[in-house]
């Protein structure tokens, strides 16, 4: 059996494919993640060109893209059943079972041949949503760097400058990485908080696998100036619980991730960040955390 292994936030996940062939592999965004290291999660990844049909147990959530039906979330006989269809056809082109504990789940695909992150994707973002809460963990709405021995995440609605705040520092000298344009993930570990990219970028394609340990969460807009802004603990906490990914369908992962978010506000500076979308922002970053030390 064919397996790929990717390191994604801290964690292993083996990805084994029995009669599926990946389109797109080598995938840029994805052969900086591979590993050899000893899975946490597994997929098995299975070809039934017959799915069986929805549940008919109730639908606990219906995810849509452009008002197009992408999935529905069930849970049959005691465990989490995910339906994902074709966007543009609707139809239904995939069927998952997760474990109770979302650290293996299989998946039943119609065709033989797919673009990884065509079935990745929404799949990994709910999995993983699950996984992280277990692990003192969060999965964001979020760009972040590694500026030398630490990283920054930069987080807001869509249009507040992630993207363009991580190419600002994409093309400064030193060592800089950029982990993610889009998505990132903060977990607690033996060493403190820490950040990781992802393979899924936003519109500035970039990613870095890798991590680094967490010195600041920044709410970020457009501004005209630079100015870090130490507001109320339940303003952060509502900017920062917004810009997490959370399965809404589960109370006991939305406690877990409203848990991470209050830790985060006591335990790592959080700022409120107008900015100039020019390279002083960077600047001006290091000094507010540096300030700190």
């Amino acid at each position: 059996m064919d397996v790929l292994k990717l390191e994604i936030g801290g964690s292993v996940v083996s990805i084994e494919k029995d009669g599926i062939s990946l389109l797109d592999w080598p995938h840029a965004f994805y052969t900086p993640f591979v590993t050899q290291k000893a899975p946490d999660i597994v997929l098995h990844l299975k070809h039934m060109p017959e799915l069986p049909p929805p549940p008919q147990s109730p639908k606990l959530f219906e995810g849509a893209l452009e008002g197009f039906r992408e999935w529905e979330m069930y849970r049959e006989n005691g465990h989490y059943q995910m339906e994902l269809f074709d966007s543009r056809t609707q139809e239904h082109d995939k069927s998952v079972r997760f474990s109770e504990s979302f650290d293996e789940a299989t998946v039943y695909l119609r065709q033989s041949s797919y673009h990884l992150t065509i079935i990745l994707r929404p799949l990994m973002d709910i999995l993983l949503v699950h996984y992280l809460s277990l692990k003192q963990g969060i999965l964001m709405h979020a760009s972040s760097v590694r500026d030398g021995d630490c990283a920054y995440v930069f987080t807001g609605p869509s249009g507040n400058g992630k993207t363009t705040i991580s190419q600002i520092w994409a093309v400064q000298e030193g060592d800089i990485s950029v982990l993610n344009d889009e998505r990132t993930i903060i977990r607690k570990t033996s060493q403190g908080w820490m950040v990781y990219g992802t393979p899924w970028p936003g519109d500035g394609f970039l990613v870095g696998s890798g991590g680094a340990p967490l010195a600041g969460i920044f709410l970020i807009r457009h501004g005209e100036k630079n100015e870090a802004i130490k507001a109320p603990k339940p303003i952060l906490f509502q900017e920062l619980f917004g810009q997490t990914f959370a399965n809404f369908w589960d109370a006991e992962i939305l406690s877990r991730i409203s848990s991470v978010c209050e830790n985060l506000i006591e335990e790592v500076p959080v700022y409120q960040l107008p900015f100039l979308k020019d390279a002083s922002v960077t600047e001006f970053i290091r000094s507010v955390v540096h300030a700190r030390h």
